[in-house]
C-alpha cells in the first residue's frame, strides 16, 4: 500500500524468549490457562514460596559467554532483568548469600517468561537433587537464555541485530539432538535479522574496513542489476543453524 520496501526489524528480547518457551512447554509440559502450567516443574515454581526455600549446596553451572554488565547498564535493567543478572551469577560461583536468596524472582504469566527463567534458578539452588530436565533448563538459562539478553541490552541498535542473532544461533548449538528439533524451528522462522538487507546494514557498520568496503560494493552491484519494478517482499530467510559464519570475506 505505501508503494515502497520496508525493513523488518523485530525485537530480539522477545525473539530470545520464545525457544525458551517452548523448550519449557516440550520438556515439562505446556500451558494450561493465563498463569497455570500441566508440568511438574512448573507447577513447582509457581505455587512454592521461593524466597522461604532454604538453599542447598547445588552444582554450579557456568558461562563462559556472559558478558559483563557495566554500572551504567545496571542502571537501565528492571528489577526482574537485575535478579536474572544476580542469579546467573550465584549459579556460575556456587554461592548464593542470604541477600538474594529473600529476593523476589517476580511474578508470574505466561506473557513474562523472564520471571520463568529466574523462579527456575531459584528453585534449583534450593532442590538438593533436581531432575534433568531442571538442569536441562537452568543450563539453557545460563549458557543461552541470559548471555542473549544483556549482549542485545548491551549492543541494542539495528546494526547490532545481524550479529546478535548469529550469538543466539552459536550457543544453542550444544543442545541435544531432541532439544535442537524443539528450538530450532523457533530459530528459523525469527531469522529476520538473517535477511540480506540486514545482513548488509550490519556490513556497514562493521569494524573491519573489508567488511564494509564489501557492503558497499554489493548493494552497488545489486542496484545495476534491477531490472523490475516490483516491490520486493520482505521475506525470512531460510538459513542453516549450523553453520559457523555470517560471510566469507574473501
Amino acid at each position: 500500500k505505501l508503494g515502497r520496501p520496508l525493513q523488518w526489524s523485530i525485537c530480539l528480547l522477545h525473539a530470545n524468549e520464545l525457544p525458551f518457551k517452548h523448550l519449557l512447554e516440550g520438556l515439562d509440559g505446556e500451558t494450561s490457562g493465563p498463569s497455570s502450567w500441566t508440568g511438574p516443574l512448573a507447577k513447582a515454581m509457581m505455587s512454592a514460596d521461593l524466597t522461604s526455600l532454604e538453599v542447598v549446596q547445588y552444582t554450579p553451572i557456568v558461562s563462559p559467554n556472559m558478558p559483563s554488565v557495566s554500572a551504567n547498564l545496571e542502571k537501565r535493567l528492571s528489577t526482574d532483568q537485575m535478579y536474572l543478572c544476580k542469579i546467573v551469577s550465584a549459579i556460575g560461583s556456587g554461592f548464593c548469600n542470604e541477600k538474594l536468596a529473600k529476593l523476589m524472582p517476580g511474578n508470574v504469566t505466561n506473557a513474562r517468561w523472564l520471571t520463568k527463567a529466574n523462579r527456575l534458578c531459584r528453585l534449583y539452588i534450593s532442590t538438593q537433587h533436581p531432575s534433568k530436565t531442571l538442569v536441562d533448563l537452568v543450563t539453557y538459562i545460563i549458557m543461552v537464555y541470559a548471555p542473549v539478553w544483556f549482549t542485545v541490552k548491551i549492543n541494542h541498535k539495528i546494526t547490532d541485530g545481524t550479529q546478535n542473532y548469529f550469538l543466539f544461533i552459536q550457543l544453542s548449538r550444544y543442545l541435544s539432538d531432541d532439544q535442537k528439533k524443539i528450538v530450532d524451528p523457533v530459530i528459523l522462522r525469527n531469522a529476520f535479522f538473517c535477511h540480506s538487507e540486514n545482513i548488509l546494514l550490519a556490513m556497514l557498520f562493521d569494524e573491519r574496513a573489508i567488511v564494509r568496503s564489501l557492503a558497499v560494493q554489493r548493494i552497488l552491484r545489486s542496484r545495476k542489476n534491477i531490472t523490475s519494478t516490483i516491490i520486493r517482499k520482505f521475506e525470512v530467510p531460510k538459513i542453516k543453524p549450523q553453520c559457523n559464519r555470517i560471510l566469507r570475506t574473501h
